[in-house]
């Protein structure tokens, strides 16, 4: 932590008595939410809001509205910012700082959705976040990662003295839990991130074309590389640049072991737009449509604009795990099948390229793509099992409550009373086993086709 936190506690200050003075943020209250999975940083949050709010109508009831009662509060505030990053620090509870990130988040998202809260709650949840995880670095570098709990920290060009020296750590709050040590290399310094406001401005509203359906085509893209995979990205990244897209000259693409699903990975896309860099990430559990980076999406135009990077990141996958013939400083495009499916305008899939460019590091030019380890060439079979009109047996509801558990899929409870189930075949897999092994967006794909085909009918 800093030997001197005083430019940290005196932003912490200032933003404070803003709060206090204009907002008057002792009349409101902290907001109820589904706080499932941040439960300890909801505590946290509501218990120092609640002292806040308490000691301030105390000094009001007793006629102490003072600039003295004020400095009090504030005070009160950077101390509870400074034990939080101490203990981060000290329990390497680096999680704790992501989940205060994704409370804000949560807040945020119930504030434009018009529900019961005060902008009050989500500022002191933001102040809280950024101040803390400012904190928890030093006065010459600042957080990037936590990855898998390994730390990565960025040194700043120039240690902070005061205030207005402050990076703010709001632009790579929600990319932390992706990046590690090893990711050093390709991030941008910490003066020349972008945040998804700046890369979707009003001024640039032509430039990211809309995608229709994305998480479907963005599933199905990375469906379709998952059973067809021939080749794996660089461990290092691939560098592409990207042609017919105004202002966006290139992204470094990793692959890396998802953070949320064993059985996958997530895309990790540094975009280099208008010489700063954007890092865009695609989180592998597009299941449960976990969105990275995303404090939350303020307008169509922000949220078209992340649709067409995520959009990009997986077609650019695609490209690179399964086609034959890429070459280094050839460009390449979308094919016809390709286009059809984005559905993108006729002008924008036309323009639409890019070129894979062999990365350099020190003295070394690297490869843009290795052999994969266990190569996957195969169209699956969409789940052929059905329904049968027949009362189940006891041992045909264990056959299929074993099926169950095997694979984590749900049937039982899809199955209409005087029917039995006769077992779906399922590629590429022999037995259910393996179906455990797949991503968890593909079983739940399948989760859908056998409720879906259970609750059909029966012709």
């Amino acid at each position: 932590m800093w030997k001197n936190p005083e430019p940290v506690i005196a932003w912490c200050r200032y933003v404070i008595k803003n709060q206090i003075v204009s907002e008057r943020f002792e009349r409101h209250k902290f907001p109820v939410i589904d706080h499932k999975a941040v439960d300890v940083a909801y505590a946290t949050a509501k218990n120092i809001f609640d002292e806040m709010a308490a000691a301030r109508n105390k000094d009001i009831e007793q006629n102490r509205d003072t600039q003295e009662s004020v400095n009090m509060i504030c005070s009160l505030f950077s101390r509870h910012v400074v034990n939080l990053a101490s203990n981060i620090e000290e329990t390497k509870n680096w999680s704790f700082l992501s989940d205060l990130w994704s409370l804000s988040a949560r807040i945020q998202r119930n504030l434009l959705e018009g529900q019961e809260i005060t902008e009050p709650a989500f500022d002191l949840c933001v102040m809280l976040a950024e101040s803390v995880h400012l904190l928890v670095g030093t006065d010459s570098s600042v957080l990037v990662g936590t990855r898998h709990g390994n730390v990565a920290f960025q040194k700043l060009k120039y240690p902070v003295f005061k205030m207005s020296d402050l990076p703010r750590a709001l632009k790579m709050a929600f990319t932390l839990e992706y990046f590690g040590p090893e990711d050093l290399d390709i991030l941008p310094e910490v003066g020349c991130w972008l945040s998804q406001h700046d890369v979707s401005s009003s001024d640039t509203d032509d430039r990211f074309p809309a995608i229709i359906d994305p998480w479907l085509k963005i599933a199905d893209l990375l469906e379709s590389s998952y059973y067809n995979q021939q080749f794996m990205p660089h461990p290092s990244g691939s560098v592409v640049k990207i042609l017919g897209v105004p202002g966006v000259e290139q992204v470094v693409l990793k692959a890396k072991k998802s953070v949320a699903d064993r059985n996958y990975i997530d895309l990790v896309g540094i975009f280099t737009i208008d010489n700063r860099q954007f890092p865009c990430v695609l989180d592998g559990d597009i299941a449960t449509r976990r969105v990275a980076g995303d404090m939350v999406t303020w307008s169509d135009l922000q949220s078209r604009t992340m649709h067409f990077m995520r959009w990009l990141l997986a077609q650019l996958y695609h490209d690179l795990v399964t086609a034959k013939d890429v070459v280094p400083g050839r460009e390449r495009r979308l094919g016809n099948k390709a286009k059809a499916a984005a559905k993108l305008p006729e002008k924008v899939a036309e323009d639409l390229k890019w070129i894979y460019i062999p990365r350099k590091r020190k003295k070394e030019t690297l490869e843009i793509r290795r052999p994969a380890v266990n190569p996957r060439s195969m169209s699956p079979h969409r789940v052929s099992g059905h329904k049968r009109r027949a009362n189940m047996t006891d041992r045909q509801r264990e056959a299929v409550r074993a099926l169950e558990q095997e694979s984590g899929i749900e049937i039982l409870r899809w199955i209409p009373e005087g029917y039995t189930f006769v077992r779906p075949h399922i590629v590429p897999a022999d037995g259910s086993a393996s179906i455990m092994q797949l991503p968890r967006f593909i079983r739940t794909r399948i989760q859908e086709d056998i409720k879906s085909l259970l609750l059909g009918s029966d012709e």
